[in-house]
């Protein structure tokens, strides 16, 4: 079994090799990559593997959409309380028509319903209270919000697979509807990472449940989380519950104890 510090090892590597050259000391904390979170382990870098959304071709200095494509703002639907700053997206012109964005999720994944997806992908609805949303609040800003919370979430324990978070308004205009994929892990030969699911799943349900976003200007209407398909996150820890490890090692000194009382007797 490949022990955790072979995988940071693993990811650290991972990640020099796709270009991050830099050098770092051991122990010396973290720091953020766009929405990744960043390590050092060993001396060497790593970082998480998210997705952190497309770019916004609006924002002052933006670098500016190829010779193709066209910067098209973002629905106007997707501020979720005024006054929400200009946001757009590169996208594809072929012919006289725009494509849809290009996002790196099979489109199986959120083009269809909920209980048809893949098995590769989970779908989430965040619950939200609208009295709670700040001014400005945006579902991309939200969602690179939610992706930088998933990131530290799951940092330092992490395959070498992307994972892939995407954000829509459902259609209450109460919920957002998320969509969670992880691409194909090498290490795994094109296997499903369904561990890797499983865990962003419980994550994101951890986050929520523990009211960690509670005062997030932008998460702080989340109030909780439905798994409408993919791994069931389970439910949150009963403290003070007897365990079962602690039951078996206690059952022997029970038994050895009603063994004296009786030859006492």
């Amino acid at each position: 079994m490949v022990t955790k510090i072979t995988l940071l090892l693993c990811l650290a590597l991972a990640y020099t090799v796709s270009g991050n050259h830099g050098t770092c000391s051991p122990n010396n904390g973290t720091w953020w990559r766009g929405c990744n979170s960043c390590w050092c382990h060993f001396g060497v870098p790593a970082c998480t593997h998210l997705w952190c959304g497309l770019p916004d071709c609006l924002m002052a200095g933006a670098h500016p959409c190829t010779a193709d494509e066209l910067c098209v703002p973002v629905s106007p639907s997707l501020c979720l309380r005024p006054e929400c700053a200009p946001l757009g997206e590169c996208r594809l012109v072929a012919g006289r028509r725009v494509e849809p964005p290009a996002l790196p999720a099979p489109a199986a994944c959120y083009r269809v319903d909920a209980a048809t997806a893949p098995n590769d992908c989970a779908r989430v609805s965040l619950q939200l209270a609208r009295e709670h949303f700040a001014s400005g609040a945006h579902v991309e800003r939200a969602c690179f919000a939610l992706r930088r919370a998933l990131a530290t979430a799951i940092a330092g324990n992490v395959p070498s697979a992307p994972l892939v978070l995407l954000c829509d308004l459902a259609e209450n205009d109460d919920a957002l509807d998320l969509t969670i994929w992880v691409g194909e892990d090498k290490s795994l030969e094109g296997a499903p990472n369904t561990d890797a699911l499983s865990d962003a799943v419980r994550s994101l349900n951890e986050l929520v449940a523990q009211k960690r976003f509670a005062h997030d200007p932008l998460l702080g209407a989340a109030t909780r989380m439905r798994v409408l398909h993919g791994p069931t996150a389970p439910a949150p820890a009963v403290s003070g519950a007897p365990s079962l490890t602690c039951l078996t090692l206690a059952l022997p000194v029970m038994l050895a104890a009603a063994s004296l009382l009786m030859l006492v007797v």
